[in-house]
């Protein structure tokens, strides 16, 4: 009985030693078999599967590459192959990936600066959807240059050139993260129209080919004086450094700015009446001086023509200046007649105010006076006593005769009246 149980138990323990093997077998193998195939897919989980024709697949590895659109990875890339002499690859998407519309597009992008490439797919905009196993043409598909592509375009001088380039541009970066970081925050307001000026250069034939062989004729001419080049700025760096330690009252001062502007222009207000008045004296004095030229030419003139009479005048003075103390002496002589003199004909003022307005009368007497001479006889004279006898006895308005004969006349006639009035 007991060998019986022994035996049985040994059997037992075979039989879960063989189950036991045949499982870590079995789980091995799916092991395996997971892993051979989580290159290209996970088991138990849904995909969908699109065909892209490329001109060129670029960098991408031979298998897992990442497909991503937005930044966000949403499958891989499988299966590389030659079709008809055409490379092609399959995205093997997510199965919860957003739908794909007819116009998909796709790009080769590269992760970084050691050449690991990715897809970069464009879902599209165009109504539809782009159905499972699909296939996106080479005309919607593009690779983008990597930078070890880019450096084999250079021959060794120049990649010689391009390193010494690059170390003096880490060493000139070195420290200075926070203004890098402030300069590519400012970068794109700066870059704003680098599209306008590339497109401008493009525009023009033969103008984009011109352009580098410009730029490195401009730069091996900068290069014998790079040296005095970047000298050249030390004098802007001194005097903008103390602006920069002294950031903060910099800020103050333009803070306070504003109201100190808003000041003055309300003063320069003020100011507008006394400018318009300046605009005013200057149109005067640009009409002054548009007659100047003329009037000064006249007055050089008149000062040349003036020299001879000017020397006659001043002969004259001279000879004059004896006769001086003459004239003096002769005006305090009858500067004691003067006062009787000036009453005398100071009494005279009212006759000759009263015979000014009758001038035409005293023209008139005279003229009858002439044509009564006119009568004289021979061996009187003209005043002899026959011609007075004569006007006295003829009667007239001015002889002793005529006064009884006026009749009506009005013997105070107006100035100018006198023997215009008609008898009555």
């Amino acid at each position: 009985m007991r060998s019986a149980a022994i035996r049985a138990r040994a059997r037992n323990h075979a039989i879960r030693t063989v189950v036991l093997g045949l499982a870590g077998i079995a789980g091995a193998g799916a092991l395996a078999w997971v892993g051979f195939t989580s290159a290209q897919r996970i088991p138990w989980r849904s995909y969908r599967i699109v065909h892209v024709r490329m001109h060129d697949i670029g960098n991408l590895p031979p298998l897992g590459a990442e497909v991503r659109i937005a930044g966000r990875r949403v499958g891989s890339v499988v299966h590389p192959r030659l079709t008809g002499g055409v490379p092609t690859i399959d995205l093997q998407l997510d199965g919860d990936t957003e739908r794909l519309h007819p116009d998909a597009s796709l790009a080769v992008r590269p992760r970084g600066l050691l050449g690991v490439q990715y897809v970069d797919l464009d879902p599209g905009r165009a109504p539809g959807t782009l159905p499972d196993r699909a296939t996106i043409p080479a005309s919607r598909t593009k690779v983008s240059v990597d930078l070890p592509h880019a450096l084999s375009a250079f021959d060794a001088p120049r990649r010689v050139a391009l390193r010494t380039t690059l170390s003096a541009l880490g060493e000139g970066m070195l420290d200075r993260g926070a203004q890098i970081n402030r300069a590519l925050g400012q970068a794109p307001r700066a870059l704003a129209d680098t599209s306008a000026l590339s497109g401008a250069i493009l525009a023009r034939r033969g103008a984009a080919q011109r352009f580098a062989p410009s730029v490195a004729a401009a730069a091996a001419a900068a290069a014998p004086v790079r040296e005095d080049i970047a000298r050249g700025w030390d004098p802007e760096r001194r005097a903008i450094a103390p602006f920069a330690r002294e950031a903060g009252a910099v800020r103050q001062t333009l803070a306070a700015a504003p109201p100190a502007l808003a000041t003055i222009r309300a003063g320069l207000a003020h100011a507008d009446p006394l400018l318009e008045q300046t605009t005013r004296f200057a149109r005067a004095t640009t009409r002054l001086t548009r007659v100047a030229p003329a009037a000064l030419a006249r007055a050089s003139a008149l000062l040349t023509d003036g020299r001879a009479p000017l020397r006659d005048a001043d002969a004259l003075l001279r000879h004059s200046a004896s006769a001086v103390p003459a004239l003096l002496r002769f005006t305090r002589g009858v500067d004691p007649e003067l006062r009787p003199l000036g009453d005398a004909l100071e009494g005279n003022l009212p006759l000759l105010r009263e015979l000014g307005p009758r001038g035409c009368d005293m023209l008139g007497y005279w003229r009858n006076w002439r044509s009564m001479l006119s009568y004289a006889t021979g061996g009187s004279g003209p005043l002899g006593p026959l011609v007075v006898l004569r006007f006295e006895l003829i009667a007239s308005g001015e002889s002793l005769a005529g006064s009884g004969a006026a009749g009506g006349r009005d013997p105070y006639p107006a100035p100018c009246q006198a023997g215009s009035a008609g008898a009555p």
